[in-house]
């Protein structure tokens, strides 16, 4: 099958917020108001992966224009569509997305017990900047590590 990266629309809002619950324990999920936010009412960039009718990833990064930062909310890959590449790919479009909109910089936080998703961040040029002690609520561990990359 085809893969295809797309700008997120509303109308994606209920696959969306299906991809989260996929990716995430409830208490740890976005909800759909945070995501009609962040496709209708935020600077953001919002890229999707879809094969054939089915969204298989996303990616999310607001933009600060007076900072020139990009900040990556979320990356979701199904776990059935693990390994295959599409994590990278969909921060590689949003990175692009980015500097096209000006940002020199991106940012994003990850839980320090995330080991998949910090292989990922490093392996996309990210660097371990800063710890983030009790930057969650929602996680066993809420410390995050703050990730940046120049774009």
């Amino acid at each position: 099958m085809s893969l295809a990266l797309r700008d997120a629309t509303p109308a994606d809002l209920d696959a969306l917020v299906d991809l989260e619950r996929a990716c995430y324990p409830p208490q740890q999920a976005y909800s759909r108001e945070e995501y009609r936010y962040a496709l209708t009412r935020a600077k953001a960039v919002n890229l999707l992966a879809e094969e054939a009718t089915a969204i298989v990833g996303f990616v999310g990064a607001f933009h600060h224009r007076a900072h020139r930062i990009g900040h990556v909310y979320t990356v979701n890959v199904h776990p059935k569509e693990r390994g295959r590449g599409l994590g990278l790919r969909l921060l590689e479009a949003c990175e692009a997305r980015l500097r096209t909109l000006g940002m020199t910089r991106c940012v994003l936080e990850v839980n320090v017990e995330n080991e998949p998703a910090m292989r990922l961040y490093e392996k996309a040029g990210y660097a371990r900047a800063e710890l983030l002690e009790g930057y969650y609520t929602q996680y066993h561990v809420n410390d995050a590590w703050r990730y940046e990359k120049a774009l």
